[in-house]
């Protein structure tokens, strides 16, 4: 899916509350995220930034070429330079309350339209879900450009081979099985959404909020307790049924290319469809049984603990 991104100067003003090092490191990160659009992204990313966004005080009354001057080093610069003057150009008369509208998800849409709020705050993080869906937008200190690849990724989810394919990217830390392509194409006109949901918070989270829970052996209060502080659908359980184990065992292919099987017990389970699921007659009360079966678990003894999904989609 193609995307218009627009850096509008009322979403880079400063926001007069922002100290430096909270300011600084925003501003890496956004560096971070055009070094990944053009290294990565660039054929299907179109920047849009109007004439007078290089006039705009984005920090202590400073511009953006001012700042990259004092805050970054020089690869850092020609990267900036290089993404913003090779983008196109707008004119300065420009409606931005249209703009806007046009970031709002439609089911037909041919390519998505976001905005970057470089000028949020910590208090704009407030009673935000982790992740949302009916429209894109990039704010700075809460998500960044692999927000709004989700987004597009949960809401045009595609073939099951392009999705999967698709993940790797949007959820670096999660080893998937090639069990997972097998079986969720009959889930991804109806639940994309919401696995795209459970994924961001299990890649994002998952792994600290184990080694820092109390007792890592009471995996079933863990999975409760996980599914809860995110949101999920149910509290989220071990499979618990041996005569089964076979079925909810899976191959995953390490950085050798070895084959290694992992027993995935632990599951997350998705209980209603998504809002915008047209497929599925009295979607709004009719019950879904989506699971995500996974597992924590090291390769060597000293290795770091590695997140690994077995199966997207079917109850087992």
């Amino acid at each position: 899916m193609d995307v218009k991104l627009y850096l509008l100067p009322e979403n880079f003003r400063y926001n007069g509350v922002d100290t430096e090092p909270v300011f600084v490191k925003k501003f890496r990160t956004f560096i971070r995220d055009l070094s990944e659009i053009v290294s990565q992204d660039k054929k299907r990313v179109t920047i849009l930034i109007p004439q007078d966004f290089y006039s705009i005080p984005i920090f202590s009354g400073k511009d953006v070429v001012s700042i990259a001057m004092e805050y970054l080093d020089q690869d850092e610069q020609s990267l900036l330079y290089a993404t913003l003057y090779n983008t196109s150009t707008m004119e300065e008369e420009y409606d931005a309350e249209v703009i806007k509208k046009q970031t709002l998800y439609s089911k037909d849409e041919e390519f998505c339209v976001s905005t970057i709020v470089f000028n949020g705050t910590e208090a704009d993080r407030e009673d935000r879900k982790y992740i949302e869906f009916d429209q894109y937008e990039i704010v700075y200190t809460y998500n960044s450009w692999v927000y709004l690849k989700r987004q597009i990724l949960g809401n045009h989810p595609g073939t099951s081979k392009t999705f999967m394919q698709e993940c790797k990217t949007c959820f670096p830390d999660i080893n998937f099985s090639c069990n997972c392509e097998t079986v969720i194409g009959d889930y991804l006109n109806k639940i994309p959404r919401r696995i795209v949901y459970y994924l961001s918070c299990m890649n994002d989270k998952l792994i600290d909020f184990y080694k820092n829970y109390s007792n890592q052996n009471a995996m079933n209060d863990l999975l409760a307790d996980f599914s809860g502080r995110y949101g999920m659908d149910k509290a989220g359980s071990l499979q618990m049924t041996a005569y089964k184990k076979a079925n909810y065992t899976f191959d995953f292919v390490n950085t050798s290319g070895d084959i290694k099987k992992k027993v995935c017990d632990p599951h997350f389970k998705i209980q209603h469809y998504d809002s915008n699921c047209s497929c599925v007659p009295n979607a709004d009360s009719e019950k879904c049984y989506g699971r995500i079966y996974f597992c924590l678990a090291k390769e060597e003894e000293n290795e770091s603990l590695e997140l690994f999904v077995g199966s997207i989609g079917p109850h087992i």
